[in-house]
């Protein structure tokens, strides 16, 4: 690893620290409010309740395609550009993911194993198309 490398590695694991201490605690939530079962969640936390599962499911298309249109140095040309060939197991992996989504969630009503499927068909077909 270069020394730049080093250097934003810290940076990196305190974000993921965060990120992963934000997620624990929407999910906990929930726990803490059934906890008082005189108290009624008030409409509007279970409206954000409802719109998590496809916000998060959004959040990780865009993460995955972010890359893609982030400059790759010279002439305006964006990284999907600059891969050529080598951006075909990525994009192929986003529109597996997204078809295991869409079957998945027909199949099985609830948020988690669609997201777990996406995940699942992304990385078999990331991983068998750039072995090609």
């Amino acid at each position: 690893m270069s020394a730049g490398v080093h250097a934003v590695l810290p940076e990196a694991w305190f974000l993921v620290l965060l990120v992963g201490i934000g997620t624990f605690l929407l999910r906990l939530l929930p726990f803490l409010l059934r906890g008082q079962p005189e108290r009624r969640q008030p409409g509007w936390l279970l409206r954000l309740g409802r719109g998590l599962g496809p916000a998060a499911l959004l959040a990780l298309l865009c993460a995955s395609l972010y890359p893609g249109f982030m400059p790759a140095g010279g002439a305006g040309a964006t990284t999907w550009q600059a891969w050529g060939r080598h951006a075909l197991p990525h994009l192929a992996g986003i529109a597996a993911a997204c078809a295991a989504i869409v079957v998945v969630r027909r199949v099985a009503r609830g948020i988690a194993l669609p997201t777990l499927a996406g995940a699942l068909a992304y990385g078999v077909s990331h991983a068998l198309l750039a072995a090609i």
